[in-house]
């Protein structure tokens, strides 16, 4: 059901048949590794109730850095259901937007960056803030304004505009 909800939304927003099957073999080898599917479904939710479509669907190239539903999960349900309150949708508009930056970067690409920084990136998102990136051994890693890390644990479902990094924390931008 998850699978059916991501493959929903990707076709939602114009994204390629290749990026849904990647999402689904995503999702797929998430259930054979994992015995609870760590899915994008609340990222997938949040990201349509935010009203951020249109801006991802039609002003260019974008990658989203898309936190997991464990990652929600560690906000705490009282904090999830407060920023699903209508009276909220700034709040969530501007946590979303915090996610997503403006180009397609790949892995690669991201690494390549990091490679010219020396270990460091920094990334601005459409919210206005910078995201800082660093590599750990080999992982990439956010670091919000607070400090809180974010590894990429799966990265680069591609679509003709977007990149998807599924990550297993959500960053916060400053209040």
């Amino acid at each position: 059901m998850r699978t059916l909800r991501l493959l929903f939304f990707l076709a939602l927003f114009g994204i390629s048949s290749n990026a849904m099957a990647q999402a689904a073999v995503m999702a797929r080898s998430d259930a054979q590794s994992n015995s609870k599917v760590d899915s994008l479904s609340t990222a997938l939710k949040v990201l349509e109730l935010s009203e951020l479509r249109e801006i991802l669907s039609n002003s260019g190239q974008f990658t989203v850095f898309a936190p997991s539903d464990a990652a929600f999960k560690q906000l705490g349900e009282e904090e999830i259901k407060a920023l699903l309150q209508p009276e909220n949708k700034q709040e969530l508009r501007s946590l979303m937007a915090y996610h997503i930056v403006a180009g397609k970067l790949t892995a690669s690409r991201i690494l390549q960056a990091l490679s010219r920084g020396k270990g460091y990136a920094s990334l601005t998102t459409i919210q206005g803030e910078e995201l800082r990136v660093r590599l750990i051994g080999t992982d990439i890693v956010l670091m919000d304004c607070s400090g809180n890390e974010a590894r990429i644990t799966a990265a680069d479902t591609t679509s003709r505009n977007l990149v998807f990094h599924r990550i297993d924390r959500v960053v916060v931008p400053a209040p």
